[in-house]
């Protein structure tokens, strides 16, 4: 296991590893589109870009959905890791509260397209519960709802009488949401990328970016091994691992953990709502189609699996103590913990992506799914860059420019 590895421990999705086609890169080529990157982000743009009619082509370091899409615990929240009122504090009242409705409206997308393309993924629409934590107490959640409500976001508070009878969890108040998923998330890029596929987009992996050229006819990107992708445009969805050649400022890796236990439907709540903390950092809770608990969080702000590896036991007693106070009906001793793995992800200060033309490099864009929502940020990303290219207007492009996030 080298430091730079995407994943330590087992995932719950590992099953899924090395499953999916894809071609040796043996020559030159040359293509309408190149996006860098087989992960959910890598997925969505080639869909949504093929499905309109462009030329694609598809490179990954990794097998395709093998980097930290694998590590993904696959919680698909139109809820931002900054809350509304937090977040307008930061950008502003008017910019914040586009990125939430642009957010709710990109889940309720991923949902219609997982239907319409029947992409089988084990994918369940729920509600999710946010609980109060260091960054918004019962009085400042009261204050988010109110003001999600006025933006005429689904959120209503429950109260501890409802935590009770509803979750057995005792709290003053939560705020429980609609327009949320739950996922595995490798059988969802994968069939996602078979789309695509379906559409004429090739896929090729292991293949590395090297560098990059551009001018404003056209791109060049070289590979490790020496050959040359020439494209008219090259989208670059490359989650947490930068290339060297791309720069954003603010770009910070940090660790996260998870663990699943081993199936107990007797013991879950009855709606699987996913479950979130108002906390920095947060844990969060989910359900599995065979009912097992899912726990993830307790980030650290470094990118060293050995690290991560060495720290994973830890993070499980932590998982355990946080798991008995707040649901006590869970088993989650050593026994009952199947599952237990380590990933990265990017984070900006906002917890907002960058989205959109990479400065000094024309016809070159970047799609960057900072925070704990990249699956959602991955579909805005693919409706942005298929409007652009699409000739249509995209109003929402001065929310996640270079500049704005990084």
């Amino acid at each position: 296991m080298a430091k730079s590895d995407p994943i330590a421990g087992v995932s719950l999705w590992h099953e899924e590893s090395g499953a999916f086609p894809s071609q040796k890169l043996t020559r030159d080529l040359r293509t309408d589109v190149l996006v860098v990157g087989a992960g959910i982000s890598g997925a969505l743009v080639a869909e949504a870009l093929s499905a309109i009619g462009r030329g694609v082509t598809v490179i990954d370091r990794h097998h395709p959905a093998d980097s930290s899409t694998s590590a993904s615990t696959a919680l698909l929240l139109f809820e931002i890791d900054k809350p509304l009122v937090v977040l307008s504090e930061k950008i502003g009242k008017e910019k914040a509260a586009r990125v939430w409705r642009r957010s709710f409206r990109a889940m309720q997308a991923l949902t219609e397209k997982i239907r319409r393309l029947k992409i089988d993924c084990d994918y369940k629409e729920r509600e999710s519960l946010l609980l109060p934590g260091k960054v918004l107490g019962p009085s400042g959640l009261r204050r988010e709802c109110e003001t999600r409500a006025a933006l005429g976001l689904p959120s209503r508070i429950a109260e501890r009488d409802e935590l009770k009878r509803e979750f057995n969890i005792d709290r003053p108040c939560a705020i429980l949401s609609g327009n949320s998923a739950e996922a595995h998330p490798v059988k969802m890029a994968r069939g996602i990328l078979e789309k695509a596929a379906a559409n004429g987009t090739k896929i090729f992996s292991p293949v590395e970016a090297k560098s990059i050229e551009a001018t404003e006819k056209h791109a060049i990107v070289t590979t490790k091994s020496g050959h040359r992708i020439h494209a008219n445009f090259v989208v670059l969805c490359c989650g947490y691992e930068l290339p060297k050649f791309l720069v954003a400022k603010s770009h910070l890796i940090v660790s996260t953990w998870a663990a699943a236990t081993r199936p107990q439907p007797e013991n879950l709540w009855r709606s699987r709502a996913l479950i979130w903390e108002a906390a920095d950092p947060y844990i969060y809770i989910r359900t599995t189609v065979d009912g097992r608990v899912v726990i993830g969080g307790e980030d650290e702000s470094h990118n060293d699996n050995e690290r991560r590896a060495k720290r994973t036991p830890a993070k499980i007693a932590r998982f355990r103590s946080k798991l008995k106070l707040l649901m006590p009906q869970i088993r989650f001793e050593d026994e009952d913990v199947e599952f237990a793995w380590s990933g990265a992800f990017g984070a900006s200060e906002t917890g907002l992506p960058v989205i959109g033309n990479v400065p000094g490099l024309p016809r070159v864009c970047a799609v960057l799914g900072f925070g704990g929502n990249g699956t959602t940020y991955a579909q805005v990303a693919s409706e942005m860059i298929a409007n652009a290219l699409n000739g249509k207007a995209e109003p929402d492009l001065d929310l996640f420019a270079f500049g704005e996030n990084d």
